[in-house]
């Protein structure tokens, strides 16, 4: 689907002019002045109205003969169709002496001007072809002749002859004069009309359709002179007050007999192509086939002043050209969004009942549309002022086909298909080019399609979520696309979005009271598949045994981890050299925690830390820590280290410089036993505060080439049965000065 083939969905129709009279004159003057108005653009200064400046219209005619079926009565203005009538009447006559007028001409003439001067502010013209008048020499006598039967409207009279550019240019003038304010006439009583009959829109009485009907007539006839932005205006004003008369009866017991009616769909999907054709409402419409109509025609009518606008620019001009797409996908994905929030807000408003798996099945196929129309202009990820718009639309979407999978059997999918059915054949030539009915027809087909689409609009709705930053409506969707995977009875296509979800809440916080849950959740699915998610079982298992509220809990988690590492120490455990992974989690010197506030590790605090350590090659040296184990229950059989790491005399010997805090560095002078103070760091306030920082040591960088810098402390090998109890303990742990492994 392209641009061309939705804009000229409808095409634009022609001005009615009425002609009686001689039909040699009339086709020579039909010819010159269609090809007037072709050629020219033509301002439209509209009488009384709030706007000073002219329209700028194109005028497109149609000549049809003369019938009093084609007259515009201005008593009839709520009722009468546009197309129906005819604007302008004109009256051909070529007399070539005055007893052929008086004869031939005279008593037609008059009897039309009886018939059409009776209808008020009616625009009416005679030509007269002179030509052969001239060459009688009588043009003077019959022009007289006719001034006198017409004296009150001598300029209504128009005379042309062969070889006069002027005679026809004024003639073309007197015709745009009297067309435009005909058509003034028509439109300024039709808009006085409505703003008169929709004052009433709390009455019983009060038809909407009947008003929809003549206010999209009028939004017809403003595109057809190429007015889209008026055009577009009287589509807000209907989506206005649809939402004040339903706005009015949400807290009214008795609906209008047309808002009755709207509790229900039709026996056919209401998709926006379709709504394209429909030149008025008609009485079945539900109330959301009455929005997706108003929706169609906003989205058509901003698209048709796209292509105005750009029609205006130099199309090598790119910055502007892109500039302008950008701008008008965001009014369309403001147009879909606000119809369809407003829509729930109906529904709810007025409690109708729709059928919740035809609702669900409509959302989907509406939100495709609205992309697909955005996409015609510019891709939704790149439309940064509608990110609210586009972003809304993903996640209704991705809720849509949730609730579809959730609530509805394989019989009613096949009901739904039908319905779509019906919906897709009202698209026309243009139901293949939707992706609305294509991908609609996949979905209902099987259970497997629909779990592929499912998937699907998901991935890319979260892509979308993140370009946009919404972090938690993407999480939302992981966690959804997930449990409909889980009960799908497929768990190895769920884990992984488990599994980013929940890393997404430890690393950017949420409730230790949700966090918890969700592990409880995640963990069960992830014991079925224990030599696939090792690591991420034991990392869930100590959060648990670390982090449950209950104690019993708790000891079933430590149980499980446990048992574990023991049946995969060769998993786990590594060779000497990188002792430092040993343990299946961090140990720091300070206590480690998640932004949830829950702990990640056992905490270690070390007492009267001496700050020299000397001694001989080959001394062993003994140090007392004081070990905080968090677990419920005991460790037995452990093995504890405890790493220094050489700090590089680069850095002992530098001046620390840089950070929010001022450093100071501090001499000291034996022969005066004094120390002195220097600040060599100010400070800066604009530096952040690291929250993530911590004084342990980075073990993770330790490797194979600088482990002879290392001062390893570990607890004693004696061969007895250690057992680390759960609380505090002080353990005495020993290194030899200069050992290298």
């Amino acid at each position: 689907m392209d641009l061309s083939d939705l804009t000229n969905i409808r095409q634009s129709s022609k001005i009615n002019v009425s002609y009686r009279g001689c039909e040699e004159i009339r086709e020579i003057c039909e010819s010159k002045i269609n090809s007037f108005f072709e050629r020219n653009i033509v301002l439209w200064k509209r009488v009384g109205r709030p706007c000073s400046f002219p329209l700028d219209v194109k005028v497109s005619l149609r000549f049809e003969p003369f019938n009093q079926s084609v007259l515009f009565d201005n008593s009839k203005i709520n009722s009468i169709k546009w197309e129906s009538v005819a604007f302008l009447h004109l009256f051909f006559i070529n007399p070539t002496m005055v007893e052929d007028y008086k004869n031939t001409w005279r008593h037609e003439v008059s009897e039309w001007f009886a018939t059409v001067n009776a209808i008020e502010s009616s625009e009416w013209i005679i030509v007269f072809d002179s030509t052969k008048a001239r060459e009688k020499k009588t043009r003077g006598a019959i022009l007289e002749r006719m001034k006198s039967d017409f004296s009150k409207f001598i300029n209504r009279i128009a005379e042309i002859y062969d070889g006069s550019t002027s005679s026809m240019n004024a003639l073309q003038n007197l015709v745009q004069f009297s067309l435009f304010s005909a058509l003034d006439n028509f439109a300024t009583n039709r808009e006085n009309m409505l703003a008169d009959y929709k004052e009433n829109f709390n009455q019983p009485n009060f038809n909407f359709i009947r008003h929809c009907g003549l206010q999209m007539d009028l939004s017809h006839l403003y595109y057809s002179l190429g007015i889209n932005e008026q055009s577009l205006a009287l589509f807000d004003e209907l989506d206005a007050l649809l939402s004040l008369i339903v706005s009015h009866y949400s807290t009214n017991d008795s609906l209008p007999q047309w808002l009755q009616e709207t509790h229900s769909f039709n026996n056919a999907c209401p998709l926006l192509l379709p709504m394209l054709y429909y030149n008025e409402p008609n009485a079945s419409m539900s109330l959301i086939e009455f929005r997706c109509l108003i929706l169609a025609n906003q989205i058509l009518n901003s698209l048709r002043v796209y292509q105005d606008r750009i029609q205006q620019i130099n199309l090598n001009d790119m910055p502007n050209l892109e500039q302008i797409k950008l701008d008008f996908a965001a009014i369309l994905l403001r147009y879909s969004h606000h119809c369809l929030s407003t829509i729930y807000e109906n529904i709810s408003s007025l409690k109708l009942k729709f059928n919740h798996g035809q609702v669900q099945c409509w959302i989907i196929a509406f939100c495709i549309e609205a992309n697909q129309l955005t996409s015609l202009l510019m891709d939704a990820s790149l439309v940064q002022r509608a990110t609210y718009s586009a972003c809304s639309l993903s996640v209704l979407k991705c809720s849509a086909i949730a609730e579809l999978g959730k609530n509805t059997k394989d019989h009613c999918f096949r009901e739904f298909g039908e319905w779509f059915e019906n919906g897709a054949k009202l698209c026309g030539s243009l139901a293949n080019q939707s992706n609305a009915v294509v991908e609609i027809r996949h979905i209902v087909a099987d259970r497997q399609q629909f779990t592929h689409y499912m998937q699907k609009y998901h991935e890319s709705s979260i892509a979308l979520l993140k370009h946009f930053n919404w972090k938690r409506q993407a999480k939302f969707l992981s966690w959804q696309l997930a449990n409909f995977l889980l009960s799908s009875d497929r768990i190895e296509g769920a884990l992984p979005y488990l599994l980013k979800f929940v890393h997404s809440l430890i690393n950017e916080g949420c409730s230790q009271f949700l966090l918890i849950n969700t592990l409880r959740t995640l963990v069960i699915q992830l014991e079925n598949f224990p030599d696939l998610y090792l690591k991420e079982l034991v990392e869930f298992y100590l959060m648990l045994s670390l982090n449950c509220k209950d104690e019993k809990e708790k000891l079933e988690y430590c149980g499980k981890l446990l048992r574990l590492l023991d049946s995969n120490q060769s998993k786990i455990r590594l060779s000497p050299k990188q002792s430092h992974l040993l343990s299946p989690f961090l140990v720091h010197l300070q206590k480690s925690a998640s932004k949830c506030g829950l702990s990640r590790s056992p905490n270690i605090s070390i007492r009267d830390y001496i700050s020299h350590v000397v001694g001989t090659p080959g001394m062993q040296l003994e140090q007392k820590f004081e070990i905080e184990n968090k677990f419920p229950s005991q460790i037995s059989d452990y093995c504890m280290r405890v790493i220094f790491k050489k700090m590089p005399s680069s850095q002992i010997f530098s001046k620390r410089v840089g950070g929010r805090f001022p450093h100071f560095e501090c001499s000291y002078n034996r022969l005066d036993n004094t120390s002195r103070f220097g600040c060599v760091w100010k400070g800066e306030c604009n530096v952040p505060i690291m929250k993530d920082s911590t004084n342990g040591m980075n073990l993770s960088g330790v490797i194979e080439d600088d482990i002879q810098d290392l001062l390893i402390f570990e607890s004693s090998k004696k061969g007895e049965n250690s057992v680390l109890e759960p609380g505090l303990s002080t353990l005495s742990l020993y290194a030899m000065v200069g050992f290298i492994y």
